[in-house]
């Protein structure tokens, strides 16, 4: 795994077949998220979006906390790499929560 702004996951050699990816996203923010702006949760796979994960429209509640998250099984190659990417339309940047618990990615082999 590559860690930072460049989060990697890449399948190590003989180790290719199915693998779970699951993952939560939490946003610190308590602005209001307006009626329809979207919160979403991507796994890509070699840097294509593979997958949507979650996807939620703002309900426009002033102290809503947004999160994100879901999980899914892949089939990947040795050397595949897997990414999950967030994203939110506020019109400004967001910060994440700060507690880890609320943001995480798990991967496990299953096959």
């Amino acid at each position: 795994v590559t860690t930072g702004a460049s989060w990697v996951f890449t399948v190590p050699a003989g180790q290719g077949g199915k693998y779970r990816v699951a993952a939560l996203l939490l946003f610190a923010a308590t602005t209001a998220w307006a009626e329809g702006e979207p919160a979403q949760l991507f796994l890509y796979k070699n840097g294509a979006n593979l997958a949507t994960l979650d996807f939620r429209a703002g309900a426009g509640a002033t102290s809503q906390l947004k999160a994100v998250g879901g999980a899914t099984t892949v089939d990947v190659a040795a050397t595949d790499t897997l990414q999950i990417r967030g994203y939110q339309e506020t019109g400004g940047a967001l910060a994440l929560h700060t507690d880890a618990k609320y943001n995480w990615v798990a991967i496990e082999r299953v096959g």
